[in-house]
């Protein structure tokens, strides 16, 4: 019996491992791979040590992150985590270097706007929805996780 739930278990891993990997990320290839939504803040901080640098944004429903690159396309990475629960990752922040390289950055990644004219949304089944715009030099991609802050004012009930 216990043969037979280690192996039921295995299979499902490696089917989980392999349907994440088939999922489409929406973020640039300059995001480390192992980065993803809805990532621990614990497991962000092993990965990333000193590199990103906690920045006190005066709110205490989030912790925020930022990582310099100093790039020829992108400055900055900003990583917004929940501050309650088990810390997700929901949003992310890509700072390039000029509003142009931005502007087809994004269309290179995301496709043409399909929501609200300027804006993206990618419904997902196995995954949390995702939401993207631009502001300024910006990209902000989020992912709508239930308890975090885009998810409440994307889905009011």
């Amino acid at each position: 019996m216990k043969r037979l739930l280690l192996f039921s278990t295995l299979s499902l891993l490696i089917v989980a491992c392999v349907n994440q990997k088939n999922e489409k990320r929406y973020l640039p290839n300059e995001v480390e791979k192992a980065v993803y939504f809805n990532m621990p803040l614990a497991d962000f901080k092993a990965l990333k040590g000193s590199k990103a640098e906690i920045q006190d944004d005066g709110m205490d429903f989030r912790k925020v992150f930022f990582e310099s690159v100093g790039g020829t396309l992108i400055e900055y990475f900003g990583y917004y985590f929940d501050a309650d629960n088990n810390q997700p990752l929901y949003e992310i922040i890509i700072g390039y270097n000029d509003e142009t390289t931005l502007n087809s950055e994004a269309v290179k990644l995301l496709g043409a706007p399909n929501y609200k004219d300027t804006e993206w949304r990618f419904e997902l089944e196995k995954t949390h929805d995702i939401l993207a715009w631009t502001f300024k030099k910006k990209l902000i991609i989020v992912a709508l996780i239930p308890e975090t802050e885009w998810h409440e004012e994307e889905n009011p009930e």
